[in-house]
Order: C-alpha cells, then sequence, then structure tokens
C-alpha cells in the first residue's frame, strides 16, 4: 500500500507543469484565492507594490487561521471588456469579472514568490486581491499574462481611436464639398439654361465621388477643386467666344 503512495506521488510531480504558454488570447491558470481586502490607502503607482505585499501579509495570516483557500480558474483575456475573470471550477461560486481598464496594478511578492495579487475597482471602491500559487513559475506567469493582455488591449484601442479620428476627417471633408455645391447651386439660378446643365451634370458625379473614401483622399481641398472646375468652364467659355468672334469678323 506504501508503495502504490510513492508511486502515485511521482505520477503526480512528474505531471506538474513547469511552463506555461503565453501565446493564447486567453490563457487560463489555476491557483488558491487568498482573498480580498478593501484598499483604504491612498493608491498611486509608487505605492502599489507596497500595498499589494501589506494585504498579501493580512491575506495570508486569515489563510492561516482559517480553511484552506478555494480553488479557483483564472482566465485572462486581451478582450478589454473581458479582462480577468475568476471563476469555481465546480460552478458552485459566480464568476467575477475585471475589466482590463479597472485593473490598477498586479505584481508578485518577493517575500511570498508563489503568491500574484493585483489591484482593481469594483463598485467605486479599490480591492485587493491575492491568490496562491503552485509554482513560483506560475505566478510570475499570470503577472506576464495580465500585463500582455493589457498592453495588446491598449493598443487596439489606439488603433480603433485612430480608425474613428481619420473617418471623422473623412466625414468633414465630405461635408465641405457639400456645402461648395449647394452654394454652386444657388448661384446656378442666375445662370442660363445650358450653363445650368452643365453645372448639374457636375453636381452627379462630384455628388458619386462622396462615396468614395479613397478619391476623398486625395481631394486635400475641395475649394481646389471647385476652382479648377470653374477655371476649366471659364477657359472653354473664352475658346468659345474667340471662335465666335473670328466667325463674326469672317462675316464681316
Amino acid at each position: 500500500m506504501e508503495q502504490l503512495k510513492t508511486i502515485r506521488r511521482k505520477i503526480s510531480v512528474e505531471k506538474e507543469q513547469t511552463s506555461y504558454d503565453l501565446n493564447p488570447s486567453e490563457p487560463l491558470f489555476t491557483a488558491r484565492y487568498l482573498g480580498k481586502a478593501v484598499v483604504t490607502e491612498n493608491f498611486s503607482p509608487t505605492t502599489g507594490y507596497s500595498l499589494c505585499s501589506s494585504y498579501t501579509e493580512q491575506l495570508l495570516h486569515n489563510k492561516n487561521s482559517g480553511r484552506r483557500p478555494r480553488k479557483i480558474e483564472i482566465l485572462i483575456s486581451r478582450n478589454i471588456s473581458r479582462g480577468l475573470s475568476l471563476s469555481d471550477p465546480s460552478g458552485k461560486v459566480q464568476e467575477d469579472t475585471f475589466q482590463l481598464q479597472n485593473i490598477a496594478f498586479c505584481t508578485t511578492i518577493k517575500k511570498h514568490p508563489k503568491v500574484f495579487t493585483f489591484i482593481a475597482e469594483k463598485d467605486g471602491k479599490l480591492f485587493c486581491h491575492a491568490f496562491l500559487c503552485s509554482k513560483e513559475a506560475k505566478a510570475r506567469a499570470i503577472c506576464l499574462a495580465v500585463t500582455r493582455a493589457f498592453t495588446v488591449a491598449y493598443d487596439d484601442w489606439s488603433r480603433n481611436k485612430s480608425r474613428l479620428v481619420k473617418k471623422k476627417e473623412r466625414k468633414t471633408k465630405e461635408a465641405e464639398i457639400h456645402d461648395v455645391i449647394s452654394a454652386d447651386q444657388n448661384l446656378n439660378n442666375t445662370q442660363d439654361p445650358d450653363a445650368e446643365e452643365e453645372e448639374d451634370d457636375f453636381r452627379e458625379f462630384a455628388k458619386d465621388r462622396l462615396h468614395t473614401q479613397e478619391d476623398l483622399e486625395e481631394l486635400e481641398n475641395s475649394l481646389d477643386v471647385m476652382e479648377l472646375v470653374r477655371g476649366n468652364r471659364s477657359a472653354s467659355e473664352g475658346t468659345e467666344n474667340s471662335a465666335n468672334d473670328e466667325n463674326d469678323g469672317h462675316k464681316d
């Protein structure tokens, strides 16, 4: 019987994970949840580690005087809304989620290298959460995964913001072109029918271009475009007038 126990312990040690893959967008870890404590002091990035260290000591003391901490799963997502999720594998405890933008600080503790801890906002208050891992490497891996998830999420947010700014700029250019066309339409009320028909053709052409983002990017200044079109018309009208004058001269 004793020999069987020895074999089981050996298999358990061989199965224990020694490395952790941080490439998946949502890595999953297991750890013992030491609990949480309300952060009553003023928090800042410079005081984050000392606060985490202090509250870890408090939570570890509570662990030693009570029952064994429950095992939980820690899911870390690069989705800014999902962020870090805590769940009970047995399903008895409701899942708790912390959005990445609400996580103020995360670290491992030098005095207790198997402990991972983070400070996050929930319901308008800051809480320090601590987790006891089976290995130091796992605690560091969880901390690194949270940091990477935040970095990726922030980069995605920055790119989306940049796209929204560019989209707004394109809409502004569209509005400028539309205003210029509307102003021309008012001026056309005093023009002759032939000129009005020609301007109508241009308006139809310009209206089609309003829906083409690639073309709009080339129109750095819509006023320049309108002046160019008007200049071509003036040159064309000047050529026609010169031709008419020549014909009148031949008739004389």
